[in-house]
């Protein structure tokens, strides 16, 4: 299930960037031949193993600072709230080294589709750092029950809300304030490039219909998804 929502993912992000290189008016240079599409892929391979490693590495030290902060509940608080500490900071950084070995594959992959030249077909080799990216995905969310018995299993259905229930009241209120200010953000943002892309398109003369359509509909999914959500729980 996880494989097939990364590699879906992937596909259609790599289709969206092919597209966008024949429709748009902008014509860009094509230099990628064969060859150096499987060195930028052996490249983000070894990029995507490496962060993969030392995610399974902070994975690792929040495990064993989970078990001491367990063992240490009965002494000091002061020393329960350091391990505390340092168990969510190896947390958060191997989160980050998890999304870090997506973010350089799906790089590569928008990379290699808007420079190829027209006689390589080796855009698929661009997909096999998905695929390790994937498999460092599962061993992540394999994990995360084993560190914390409050984590839902990577195949829950209920996956989202029982993340949501093994936070504390400060970690609750963290979050829904990181993902209220993102959501603003992201719609200004998404707004504005529709603006300005829909301006570049009057000016130039050029067909940028599926671009438009494209941020439209993530504009609009961004703000019927939240207000939807948002008007559920006021109906309760």
């Amino acid at each position: 299930m996880y494989i097939s929502k990364v590699l879906l993912g992937g596909i259609v992000g790599g289709v969206i960037c092919f597209l966008f290189s024949l429709h748009s008016g902008i014509k860009l240079p094509t230099f990628l031949n064969t060859f150096d599409t499987q060195v930028s892929t052996g490249i983000t391979i070894l990029i995507v193993i490496i962060c993969g490693i030392f995610m399974l590495k902070y994975l690792k030290n929040a495990y064993n600072y989970k078990q001491k902060s367990e063992i240490q509940e009965d002494f000091a608080d002061e020393y329960n709230q350091t391990y505390n500490q340092t168990y969510n900071q190896k947390f958060l950084k191997a989160g980050w080294f998890y999304q870090a070995t997506i973010i350089i594959t799906l790089l590569n992959m928008i990379f290699v589709a808007i420079f190829k030249e027209d006689m390589n077909d080796q855009w698929g080799l661009t997909t096999i750092p998905l695929l390790i990216s994937a498999v460092f995905g599962i061993s992540y969310n394999v994990i995360l029950p084993k560190i914390d018995s409050r984590l839902p299993k990577y195949n829950d259905s209920n996956y989202i809300g029982k993340m949501i229930s093994a936070m504390d009241e400060g970690e609750k209120y963290i979050s829904y304030s990181a993902l209220f200010k993102l959501y603003h953000y992201n719609v200004m943002a998404v707004m504005m490039m529709i603006i300005l892309l829909a301006f570049y398109s009057a000016v130039t003369h050029t067909d940028q219909i599926i671009a438009l359509l494209v941020l439209i509909a993530l504009y609009i999914f961004n703000v019927v998804f939240y207000y939807a959500k948002i008007s559920k729980y006021y109906k309760q």
